[in-house]
């Protein structure tokens, strides 16, 4: 397998986990201690398009929309 491979399935896994929540699940903590399941969500999708853009050759977000 190889890492566009592994990218594509830790991204099923994100998008099938999300799914799964309920606009009240979003303010519960999450397993990282101080972040909510929403902060959490939303600097991994932050994240991912950082990425996204490095690869577009892009400027990616800064790192304060990332925190």
């Amino acid at each position: 397998m190889n890492s566009l491979d592994l990218l594509q399935q830790a991204d099923k896994r994100l998008v099938d986990l999300v799914s799964t929540l309920s606009v009240s699940n979003l303010d519960a903590p999450s397993p990282c201690s101080g972040w909510s399941v929403r902060s959490l969500l939303s600097h991994t999708v932050a994240t991912i398009d950082a990425f996204a853009a490095a690869l577009d050759g892009q400027g990616g977000p800064t790192e304060q929309e990332l925190f």
